[in-house]
């Protein structure tokens, strides 16, 4: 980001400074965030996902968000301060863990999607 952009960057109580002079809003804080997952976890679910089945996969999801919960503090701690604003009030360590898993769950489906595995999804779309 050059001298320009940041000197035009918004500002104000919704935005904060990164260490590298870049301006991101606090709602967009989390995609500063360093990637946790290892290949090798991503590789290891993709082939549970395939042999074994969607089901065992998505049972086999529930201690990575703990994981995160107990170890990815900044990611906690966002979770926690986006979850409040959306809800309205405060939200719980249940609710981050709840946000954790539907991203969890999330990354798995795109494992089925990207290898054409469609037949495994059921879309509705309710007429207008």
């Amino acid at each position: 980001m050059d001298e320009h952009q940041i000197a035009n960057a918004p500002q104000g109580p919704g935005y904060i400074v990164l260490e590298e002079a870049r301006k991101v809003s606090k709602a967009d804080r989390w995609t500063t965030l360093p990637e946790r997952g290892t290949p090798a976890s991503l590789r290891v679910i993709a082939w549970i996902a395939e042999h074994i089945g969607r089901t065992a996969a998505r049972l086999l999801l529930y201690p990575i968000p703990a994981y995160f919960v107990i170890t990815a503090h900044t990611a906690r701690r966002t979770s926690y301060e986006y979850l409040t604003r959306v809800r309205g009030r405060s939200a719980r360590v249940w609710h981050v863990f709840r946000h954790f898993h539907c991203f969890s769950a999330t990354i798995l489906d795109r494992v089925y999607l990207l290898r054409g595995k469609f037949e495994r999804f059921r879309v509705t779309v309710p007429p207008c």
